[in-house]
């Protein structure tokens, strides 16, 4: 399977509503992961190390990792090789075990598995490792399709596209690509801000956000009419 690769594993859907979640930011706590390469590449080119939650908010107001290193003053001509040396780490296996799901969601898919058709699309480079992941989780059970989308310039219309031949009810997800997502697919958007944008970026953008996923019934269709 190549790395740049759209997979997708699915399986007989059932009748009734469609729910998608996101992975990152939404079921998972991927601020670790995240701090850990920016460390590792801040030391590599000799830059001071700014504290976990100065650099996590800066992720949340909408800042990419390589503008958290040139604040710090990453030369211009290291973007390249810094940006490269990013992609080449942040999804490696060592480093996603760093991630975490977040409190009360494994309880939360379970009930909500029993009440809409579960089905994940994430954005991953490296689908294989996303699935060991989801394993190693112990998340991908409650999913009744996993879809492993590439990056590309236009992340709302390409998780879209993963699942454009279902209709979605529900789209949960934390931030605007999600919510764009779920207005392509004519779906009711659920925007958390507890992931990697927090509320008043996602204000900019007209969303009202829920706090966590558990601000969301896993009864759903009960729950948005």
């Amino acid at each position: 399977m190549k790395h740049n690769s759209c997979f997708s594993r699915k399986n007989h859907p059932r009748s009734g509503s469609v729910t998608v979640l996101d992975l990152d930011g939404t079921l998972i706590d991927n601020s670790g992961r995240h701090f850990a390469v920016y460390c590792d590449l801040s030391i590599r080119h000799g830059l001071p190390v700014i504290p976990l939650e100065t650099y996590w908010e800066m992720r949340r107001e909408g800042a990419t990792n390589l503008q958290a290193m040139l604040s710090q003053g990453l030369p211009v001509s290291l973007q390249p090789a810094v940006s490269d040396e990013w992609k080449q780490q942040i999804e490696q296996a060592g480093r996603l075990r760093l991630d975490t799901v977040f409190p009360g969601v494994e309880s939360w898919l379970k009930n909500a598995s029993q009440n809409s058709d579960l089905v994940l699309v994430t954005i991953r480079s490296h689908a294989e490792n996303a699935l060991r992941q989801l394993q190693e989780l112990h998340l991908d059970q409650y999913f009744r399709e996993i879809h492993v989308v590439p990056h590309q310039p236009s992340a709302a219309a390409a998780k879209h596209a993963a699942i454009r031949e279902r209709q979605v009810d529900f789209w949960i997800g934390d931030t605007e690509i999600d919510h764009g997502a779920a207005l392509l697919a004519g779906a009711q958007p659920i925007i958390v801000c507890s992931g990697n944008r927090n509320r008043s970026k996602l204000n900019e953008f007209g969303i009202s956000p829920v706090e966590t996923l558990l601000d969301v019934s896993p009864q759903l269709a009960r729950s948005y009419p």
